[in-house]
């Protein structure tokens, strides 16, 4: 599972970020594992993919603030997809979605 630290490095944060940016940086990287359970994915430990995809959004939304680009915070980025729908196929998010 992803945490705030390694959320903070990968978004380059500095150790000193202000604590209204880390507190949102937080809400992001949560909203973002709802969105994956939301898809089908539940949280998976142990999963470099997971913990990806998780970042990957979360960056997205923080770093885009929604729409600093014209890009909606609802728009998910490509790569986000491909790994939602790769951990969508394992057991583990199979079973969660009554096998289908």
């Amino acid at each position: 599972m992803v945490d705030i630290a390694e959320m903070r490095a990968y978004v380059r944060g500095d150790a000193d970020m202000p604590s209204e940016e880390l507190a949102l940086l937080e809400a992001c990287m949560e909203a973002a594992v709802e969105w994956f359970a939301h898809a089908g994915v539940p949280e998976m430990e142990d999963s470099p993919l997971y913990d990806l995809g998780v970042k990957m959004l979360a960056a997205s939304w923080f770093l885009t603030r929604g729409n600093d680009t014209g890009v909606q915070m609802h728009t998910v980025p490509q790569g986000v997809y491909a790994i939602k729908h790769q951990l969508a196929k394992m057991p583990a998010a199979s079973s969660q979605e009554g096998g289908g």
